[in-house]
């Protein structure tokens, strides 16, 4: 991904944030990571922009699970949130690498 790229180099407070979900957006729950039996974290997951919404279409990838979207504004700062970024490739053929 060339270092120009936006969703590396806007800050996080600024880019336009959505999370997609098979139900109604419910709210934000603080939660802990403590116990936690699976791989991916617990939390809000979002999207930068329509990436998330866009590879589940190209994936034909759980399509059930987009049928809302609701975009995330967070307080100037990211206030308290604490966030994982996770940065992608895309060879040529058309493939998705997470490094």
């Amino acid at each position: 991904m060339k270092k120009s790229d936006p969703v590396l180099t806007a800050p996080l407070c600024t880019a336009e944030l959505y999370h997609y979900s098979a139900e109604p957006f419910g709210g934000i729950e603080a939660v802990t990571q403590a116990g936690a039996s699976f791989l991916k974290p617990r939390g809000l997951w979002v999207s930068v922009g329509e990436d998330w919404k866009d590879w589940c279409e190209g994936e034909a990838f759980g399509l059930d699970r987009l049928a809302h979207k609701t975009k995330i504004i967070l307080a100037p700062g990211g206030a308290n949130a604490s966030y994982l970024r996770l940065c992608r490739h895309r060879p040529r053929h058309g493939g998705i690498r997470h490094r």
